[in-house]
């Protein structure tokens, strides 16, 4: 019998275009890995039509080595999540993780946030489990936890919005929900102790964090959370040693996304029981 999406580990990278030991889009999907990040910007001359990759900035760290589009938009991007989905029709759920980079609304509030909306449904149409799905099935609750199983969400993507706080807030508090077809996770890091963000935190969905955060983390799986955590990657000792995690240093954490800048490392593999 399938499991229920949130009580499964799936395979996941940290800035998903960056190439390098991630190395490109197909790639990392042919490789089983189920949550990918993509960095947004403001889309410039495309304001209200698309929006532009990059880590701090627009165009940062974008790798267009192998397969990967020659394009900074997120439009393209998505093109390759599709063409890669036709190809592989009944894979397991792919989890899009939008991390907004920049106050995306400002005077331009309602139109910037549907125009997220709009390249979303434009290159994703029919294959979105939206938040207004998702309270639609728990009744009508917006703290409901009753999530799909891994077979009914087959050939499916799940979008949630990490990132800039007042663009995060905007989207869940402004727009109605049959307009809300991204979830908006509550990062411990760019949300905690905000005004009105407890609210925030009680209806999301899903919850982010970085490594270090790893305790709090663990507070919002157990409350029925979908979790992604990053930073699980090779580091710097106190001594300047170059350290490898090793299995034995996440046993026991619970994460649904552990994301990696390094996903085909022997270790990684071995630290978690990944669905596939």
């Amino acid at each position: 019998m399938s499991e229920q999406y949130n009580k499964v580990i799936f395979k996941a990278t940290h800035q998903s275009y960056s190439g390098g030991a991630r190395k490109s889009i197909r790639f990392q999907l042919n490789s089983k890995i189920r949550c990918l990040e993509f960095d947004i910007h403001n889309g410039g001359k495309n304001l209200f039509v698309d929006f532009k990759l990059g880590h701090n900035h627009p165009e940062e760290e974008i790798s267009y080595e192998d397969d990967n589009p020659r394009s900074v938009l997120l439009s393209d991007w998505l093109d390759t999540l599709i063409d890669w989905s036709k190809s592989n029709p009944n894979h397991e759920p792919i989890t899009l993780c939008i991390d907004i980079k920049e106050n995306l609304v400002n005077s331009s509030c309602s139109t910037i946030l549907k125009s997220l909306n709009s390249v979303l449904q434009r290159k994703l149409s029919g294959k979105l489990y939206t938040h207004k799905d998702h309270v639609n099935r728990n009744d009508g609750s917006l703290t409901g936890t009753n999530w799909p199983t891994v077979h009914e969400l087959a050939g499916k993507f799940v979008v949630f919005l990490t990132g800039d706080h007042y663009t995060k807030w905007k989207y869940w508090h402004d727009l109605p929900l049959k307009e809300q077809f991204c979830f908006v996770a509550y990062s411990y890091e760019d949300d905690g102790g905000r005004d009105y963000s407890h609210q925030m935190l009680d209806e999301a969905k899903f919850a982010n964090c970085h490594l270090i955060y790893w305790t709090w983390g663990q507070e919002q799986i157990r409350k029925g959370k979908v979790l992604r955590i990053w930073g699980f990657d090779p580091y710097y000792d106190k001594s300047g040693n170059y350290r490898l995690p090793t299995e034995s240093s996440f046993r026991g954490l619970l994460c649904n996304f552990p994301a990696t800048d390094t996903p085909y490392e022997g270790w990684y593999k071995a630290a978690f029981s990944f669905h596939c």
